[in-house]
């Protein structure tokens, strides 16, 4: 994954794999960004990074079928390519 961007499933609720566990991860992998897609067929949903950590790698959220197209595009063999802007917000957070 080095120099690459991680795409990963959300996981279930309750999970102990957090948002921030995973970009952390990711990074670790060597990747540059994460693209967490939703593990459930909802259209509103929420994330946050959670307590400051200086390891994480831009990170953003997407909706369940958006991410399964970009898994089954992956999957076909297609090189992606992918430009886009995270603006983080450090303070309080409450959803």
């Amino acid at each position: 994954m080095r120099g690459g961007i991680g795409l990963v499933s959300r996981g279930p609720s309750g999970g102990n794999c957090t948002f921030s566990k995973k970009s952390v991860n990711a990074g670790l992998a060597g990747a540059v960004a994460l693209v967490v897609y939703d593990n459930v067929q909802e259209t509103g949903f929420t994330g946050t990074l959670g307590t400051s950590d200086n390891r994480t790698i831009p990170s953003i959220l997407i909706q369940n079928k958006d991410g399964l197209a970009l898994v089954e595009r992956v999957k076909s063999g297609e090189q992606l390519t992918a430009d886009f802007f995270v603006e983080t917000i450090v303070g309080p957070v409450y959803t």
